[in-house]
């Protein structure tokens, strides 16, 4: 997700401390009304494809579920399975959330801030909120993802030695 998220974060035009005005394809974005007009067409996008899931198949299948049982499992809808993954889900986003000792809790903590990071209403207290939200994407943010990049080279160092030698073997031990 964060790959998705970060040539908008490199464009810095959520941020309320910029030092320069952002601008995106030579269009300058001053206001908070105009960075809400951009953000506008994702919001709507998002709406709609909340709906259509909503009528789609999965969303039809968990309303009949939810209706009425009878009928469901007379259409051939596998009830218990389709249970069960609603638990499932239900239940990781439960412990995903879940604020079990102080790891979890500053976790929970610097995902608020995160988040709010994003809203224009907070006022004078948004702007001490987007600094410590771009603090802790660049510093403790930026170590894990260093830490990854890192982690991945030497799986490739590791990877090629294991092929120089020839010590590494093909699909389920061919080759």
């Amino acid at each position: 997700v964060d790959i998705f998220l970060l040539p908008l974060l490199n464009i810095d035009i959520f941020s309320p401390v910029a030092s320069s005005s952002p601008s995106i394809g030579g269009v300058v974005i001053d206001t908070h009304q105009e960075r809400l007009l951009f953000i506008l067409p994702f919001v709507i996008m998002a709406t709609f494809f909340a709906l259509n899931i909503r009528r789609g198949r999965i969303g039809r299948t968990l309303s009949a579920i939810r209706d009425n049982d009878t009928t469901s499992e007379m259409l051939g809808i596998n009830i218990p399975w389709w249970r069960m993954l609603a638990f499932f889900i239900a239940s990781a986003a439960y412990r995903a959330f879940r604020a079990r000792n102080i790891l979890a809790t500053l976790l929970l903590a610097s995902a608020l801030i995160v988040m709010l990071r994003f809203n224009p209403f907070l006022g004078p207290v948004g702007e001490y909120i987007a600094q410590t939200a771009n603090w802790l994407l660049n510093v403790p943010n930026l170590a894990a993802k260093r830490a990854i990049v890192i982690g991945i080279g030497l799986g490739i160092v590791a990877t090629a030695l294991k092929v120089i030698l020839g010590i590494e073997r093909g699909y389920m031990g061919r080759g």
